[in-house]
C-alpha cells in the first residue's frame, strides 16, 4: 500500500493511509462528496483504507465528512463494504464507529454479513459483541456465521456461538461433518497449508461440536 495512491484524485487515500490528520481534513473541506467514494481498484475508498491500516482517528473524520460504510469495493470474486472489513480485521474500536452509524436492518442479515466475515477470520471478542450489540439476528445469519468459524477451524469463535446461540441438532450435525473435512478457502486463496496447530484446532472444533450432545457415530445416517 505505500507505493499506493500517486494519482491526485487519490490525496484522501493518501492521507488515510499515512494517518496524516492534518492533511486530511482541509482534503474534506475541498473535496466533493465523489473524493469519499472514488474506490481504488486495488484498496478501495479512503474509509476502507484507513480501516486497513487501523486508524480510528480518520476513521471518524471520513464517517463524520459522510463517507459510506456500506459503500461497496468489488475486488472480482468479493465485495467488501468497511463494515466486512472491520470485521474481518477484528478492531472492535473501529466497528463500534461503523456500526453506530448505520441502521443494522439494512445490511445485519445480508449474505456475508458482517457477522458471518468476524466468525471466518476467527473474530471471536468481535463475534461476541455483535451478539451483544443486538437482537436482530436471523437463524439463518448465525447459522452462516457457524459454518464460516467451523469451515476454518477457529475454535474460538466456535465455542463463543455454541455459548450464546442455540442452534437446531440437525445443524450441528451437519457442521460436525463439514469440521471432519478440509478448511475452507478464504477469498484469495488458492489452496491451504497446514501446520499442526491447525490439526489441533479442528479436533478441538469437533470436539466441541460433540459436547452438545452428538454422536459421531450417527453422523452418516443423519447428514445423509
Amino acid at each position: 500500500m505505500q507505493d499506493a495512491f500517486i494519482s491526485p484524485r487519490e490525496r484522501l487515500h493518501a492521507a488515510a493511509r499515512d494517518n496524516d490528520n492534518n492533511a486530511m481534513e482541509p482534503l474534506l473541506r475541498e473535496s466533493s462528496s465523489g473524493g469519499l467514494r472514488h474506490v481504488n481498484h486495488v484498496w478501495g475508498t479512503p474509509l476502507h483504507v484507513a480501516v486497513w491500516c487501523a486508524h480510528p482517528l480518520v476513521v471518524r473524520l471520513l464517517l463524520d465528512a459522510g463517507a459510506d460504510p456500506l459503500l461497496e469495493h468489488d475486488r472480482g470474486l468479493t465485495s467488501d463494504t468497511a463494515l466486512h472489513l472491520a470485521a474481518q480485521r477484528g478492531n472492535l474500536e473501529i466497528m463500534h464507529m461503523l456500526w453506530y452509524r448505520v441502521d443494522p436492518e439494512l445490511h445485519a442479515n445480508e449474505p456475508s454479513s458482517c457477522l458471518e466475515q468476524a466468525a471466518m477470520y476467527g473474530q471471536s471478542l468481535l463475534v461476541n459483541w455483535f451478539l451483544d450489540a443486538w437482537d436482530g439476528w436471523e437463524t439463518a445469519t448465525k447459522e452462516r456465521a457457524l459454518r464460516a468459524a467451523v469451515g476454518q477451524w477457529h475454535f474460538q469463535v466456535v465455542d463463543v456461538l455454541l455459548r450464546r446461540v442455540e442452534y437446531a441438532e440437525e445443524v450441528l450435525y451437519e457442521m460436525l461433518d463439514e469440521a471432519c473435512f478440509f478448511k475452507f478457502l478464504l477469498p484469495g486463496e488458492i489452496h491451504s497449508q497446514y501446520e499442526e496447530e491447525d490439526y489441533r484446532d479442528q479436533q478441538r472444533v469437533i470436539d466441541r461440536l460433540v459436547e452438545c450432545g452428538l454422536d459421531p457415530d450417527l453422523l452418516d445416517s443423519r447428514v445423509n
